[in-house]
């Protein structure tokens, strides 16, 4: 945004603090609670459906199918341009794609991601490589909201369909510390001398992926 831009977020209930949803709440823990419900239903959804297609649209389908019972924008990507302050930046906010570039940038992801065949890449390299394209979906941060989630249930399809084993438990219960490790990998300002990190989305994005180095 331009400087004295008012980023206008229709999206949010500013009375009451809450995100506008289908189920009327109003409680911003509740909120929170009905959040963490609508993914582990939908989650488990998704495990059923055993299919995975490297495709904007399959990425679209994985937000909708886990937070549509909550939210009319699930599945679609936001049309605001978004802030938020990060404890771990004192305060900054991440600079995350401006509305009008994410599908060229989703677009662009996915482009690669059909370049890479898993099966020609070593263990190592395989998990470089998903390291890399969950750190450029969630920098890019394609919907309103729950981008975190829904990019582990992404990923976790995505590995799936190669057969490779990802422990989506390990992130989901660890999930302030995987926000914060993505977070550290994509944050950059040259006036600060703060530079992308990826040693603590690799850290715990190895550890689960760990049971692959088994075979």
């Amino acid at each position: 945004m331009a400087a004295g831009d008012i980023m206008i977020d229709f999206y949010f209930d500013t009375k009451h603090g809450v995100l506008k949803n289908k189920l009327n709440i109003i409680d911003y823990k509740e909120s929170k609670v009905a959040e963490r419900y609508c993914f582990e239903a939908g989650f488990r959804e998704l495990k059923s459906e055993n299919y995975f297609s490297a495709e904007p649209e399959y990425m679209c389908h994985v937000h909708n199918v886990l937070y549509n019972p909550m939210y009319t924008w699930a599945g679609q990507y936001r049309l605001i341009d978004m802030e938020r302050p990060e404890l771990t930046l004192n305060g900054l906010s991440m600079q995350y794609e401006t509305y009008k570039e994410i599908d060229n940038s989703v677009k662009n992801v996915f482009k690669d991601m059909k370049d890479i065949r898993l099966k020609d890449l070593s263990m190592d390299e395989k998990l470089d490589w998903i390291v890399t394209i969950t750190t450029k979906l969630w920098h890019i941060h394609p919907f309103r909201d729950c981008n975190t989630r829904s990019l582990i249930a992404f990923i976790y399809q995505y590995c799936s369909s190669d057969s490779l084993v990802l422990d989506s438990n390990l992130l989901i219960s660890n999930l302030d510390y995987f926000r914060t490790s993505l977070v550290a990998a994509s944050f950059e300002d040259e006036l600060i001398e703060v530079y992308p990190d990826r040693s603590y989305i690799l850290g715990i994005m190895k550890d689960a992926f760990s049971e692959n180095y088994k075979h």
